[in-house]
């Protein structure tokens, strides 16, 4: 019999072939099914037999092209469209995104280290308008110097636009997105592999979620890391002097109510002494300031302060 099935469907026939239940509740799937002779409905409910179970058996096995029984379940894991088009006729079946196993990296007035197959090689620095991926495994993390790790996506697609606002003295780094999901773990496998001697630079919100995403990193590794803020704020670090005038010039870009919101999820317990300074600062003026307001504007010098 040949009927396409979609990925939830496989899931129902896979646990009806396994459990092999004479009866099930009716629903949309098995109804499709008992239209084309697998079951037969009765009242409320889906009837089988040995005869059925056969019949869904090689259903499954027709809409997946493989030597041994691949379930629906490691079907969705593959790694990507091409994997998946081994054994299913839908390539979309992969619940991984086009993306998901792909890091954003950028070149940054220098060359990104590569590797394949124990042979390395240099991709040389990122011109204008270019966003390079990298799949796993493949950036030579070794002989990388300066790593600044950014959580907004939308700045490394756009980051010949303000990479000019970084201090000088990190002008040659290889910019990476943070990521979601499958990124997040890769982009934490390569920090925790970095050389000792190479010095991470983290820019993030400028909020209480932001703090704790750079935790995550200090309390992972143990690297040199830096935090990338505005350098009118650095005075706000401190209560030694009256710092109301250095973040007045924020409050336009200031999101009050996310503050609220994260000001109930987070406190600073667990943080890094250097991390509690920048909590307290953000948490006693009531700060959220995103990244891709801040960059937009020029009159904004910014600075590395050392984390750890």
């Amino acid at each position: 019999m040949s009927i396409k099935l979609n990925l939830h469907e496989l899931k129902v026939l896979q646990r009806l072939v396994t459990d092999k239940r004479e009866s099930l509740k009716a629903n949309k799937t098995l109804m499709r099914l008992a239209d084309n002779g697998i079951g037969k409905q009765s009242g409320k409910d889906i009837v089988y037999d040995e005869s059925d179970f056969d019949a869904i058996h090689d259903l499954i096995k027709f809409n997946q092209r493989a030597d041994d029984f691949i379930t629906p379940s490691s079907l969705a894991n593959l790694d990507n469209r091409l994997e998946v088009g081994k054994y299913n006729s839908d390539e979309k079946l992969t619940k991984t995104q086009v993306f998901g196993r792909q890091i954003l990296v950028v070149g940054l007035n220098t060359p990104i280290p590569l590797q394949v197959n124990g042979q390395t090689y240099e991709m040389p620095q990122t011109p204008k308008g270019v966003l390079p991926t990298i799949g796993e495994g493949y950036l030579d993390i070794s002989r990388i110097k300066k790593i600044i790790i950014i959580e907004n996506g939308q700045l490394l697609t756009h980051w010949w636009e303000w990479s000019h606002l970084l201090p000088a003295d990190w002008q040659e780094s290889v910019l990476v997105f943070r990521g979601f999901n499958d990124n997040v773990r890769m982009v934490n496998d390569i920090v925790k592999n970095l050389s000792n001697s190479c010095q991470v630079g983290l820019f993030f919100d400028y909020d209480l979620a932001g703090v704790h995403l750079m935790q995550g990193y200090i309390k992972a590794n143990k690297h040199q890391y830096f935090a990338l803020i505005p350098l009118a704020l650095e005075a706000s670090l401190t209560f030694e002097v009256d710092n109301q005038a250095s973040i007045y010039n924020f409050f336009y870009y200031n999101q009050k109510e996310k503050f609220i919101e994260q000001s109930l999820k987070y406190t600073s317990a667990g943080l890094t002494k250097s991390l509690k300074a920048i909590f307290a600062s953000i948490f006693n003026h009531q700060l959220a300031l995103m990244q891709e307001h801040l960059v937009r504007d020029n009159s904004i010098n910014w600075t590395m302060i050392k984390l750890s």
